[in-house]
């Protein structure tokens, strides 16, 4: 039996861009750090200059989402396309990814930086980490 997930990405108005549902695999360690690998080295921005590569740049929100997408999707199953904000699927895990404000430290938009999960099965906790400081909050139902 798999850990499943739902992954929300959301624009800069904090709409929904796409939900992506993971059949297994869906765990902090394992979503939690593909996300965190696929965007840690990207930088935010809005245009593709001189040296932007997949790697290490996404062109907005909507660019990091289909990054994310073709990076996760590497064989039939597993990976699916969820209707914006789709819920009840069976998830044990939600992640949220959001573009850090412009107030933050740094532009890029490494995925525990400005991203959350919350463990939705039996217990509830919720995870943020912002400039390597990393609290944590759990809610028991």
């Amino acid at each position: 039996m798999g850990t499943r997930s739902l992954t929300h990405i959301k624009d800069d108005n904090d709409n929904t861009l796409v939900t992506i549902y993971r059949q297994y695999d869906g765990y902090p360690t394992g979503m939690g750090q593909d996300l965190k690998d696929i965007l840690a080295p990207k930088r935010l921005g809005n245009g593709v200059g001189g040296g932007a590569t997949l790697e290490n740049f996404a062109n907005g929100m909507g660019c990091a989402a289909a990054a994310v997408i073709a990076a996760l999707k590497d064989d039939v199953g597993n990976v699916y396309i969820q209707t914006p904000d789709a819920t009840d699927c069976w998830e044990e895990y939600v992640y949220t990814i959001r573009p850090m404000d412009e107030t933050s430290a740094s532009p890029s938009i490494p995925s525990m930086a400005n991203a959350s999960f919350t463990k939705v099965r039996s217990s509830t906790s919720i995870l943020r980490q912002q400039n390597a400081t990393q609290t944590r909050t759990t809610k028991n139902k």
